[in-house]
């Protein structure tokens, strides 16, 4: 009787315990974390989010994103300024002031242009290429530009020959020969910018006229008139339309030489 009853009541202690293990493992549940939270801010318990932790930590990444931006920001906007920089003279007064090669030859060999350091505009240019970080070659650029804007402005050659008329030309060969002759360097540059047009041609022909200067002749040898001199022939013979093989003009030569015939005649 004992054995049986010992066993009966270690049946119902093992079964007991059995139903107590499969209650606690039926009250277990667990929440599946979505894929697109991190784990630090899921609950598996409760299936509920850390919305106050997410938040800062967002607010946390923008404030890193921002100061690393405005850092690669300065250092990008610190490599582009030294670039801009890298090829500009030392200061403004070294920018060169010079007629390219380029120009030059559009110019032809018989052009020059001089400079003004005094130029408002060309201090101007000075500070704003320097400013900008221009190098020398960009700074001739727009010396370039204002050189030729410069001569745009003059008046056209053939037109103010045309002016003057048939002998337009050799009229003009007359005033410049007797401003050479008879004018100091000084003077002679000072009106050789009034002498491009017919007006300024007709106003030396007038001096000429009234300082006792023979009329213009367009029968007389170089179109200069009956007294023509040996200096004067001389000076017409180192043109180069009497010389220079490409610029060599016939009916110019055919006058110096008439010039020398009649001196020797």
């Amino acid at each position: 009787m004992a054995d049986s009853t010992g066993s009966a009541d270690d049946a119902g202690s093992e079964d007991a315990g059995t139903g107590t293990e499969e209650q606690v493992g039926e009250g277990v549940e667990t929440f599946e974390k979505p894929d697109y939270l991190d784990e630090k801010f899921f609950d598996t318990k409760t299936g509920g989010v850390n919305i106050e932790g997410l938040s800062k930590s967002y607010s946390e990444l923008g404030t890193k994103i921002r100061e690393k931006t405005e850092v690669t920001r300065k250092e990008i906007m610190k490599e582009l300024e030294a670039d801009k920089i890298a090829n500009r003279p030392e200061n403004p007064e070294s920018y060169e002031l010079r007629i390219t090669d380029e120009l030059q030859a559009q110019m032809g060999d018989d052009m020059t242009f001089e400079f003004s350091e005094s130029d408002p505009l060309v201090n101007f240019w000075r500070s704003f290429s320097h400013e900008a970080g221009f190098s020398q070659e960009q700074f001739d650029e727009g010396i370039s530009a204002f050189i030729q804007s410069k001569f745009s402005e003059l008046p056209s050659f053939e037109d103010e020959i045309g002016k003057l008329g048939d002998n337009g030309r050799d009229r003009a060969q007359h005033v410049n020969q007797w401003a050479t002759k008879n004018l100091s360097p000084e003077t002679y540059k000072a009106l050789s910018d009034f002498a491009v047009t017919a007006d300024g041609v007709m106003a030396l022909e007038e001096i000429m006229r009234n300082s006792g200067e023979p009329a213009f002749s367009p029968g007389g040898p170089a179109g200069t008139g009956s007294t023509i001199t040996i200096n004067e022939l001389r000076q017409m013979q180192a043109d180069e339309r009497y010389w220079h093989p490409t610029k060599m003009d016939p009916e110019f030569v055919k006058k110096v030489d008439a010039g020398y015939e009649k001196l020797v005649s």
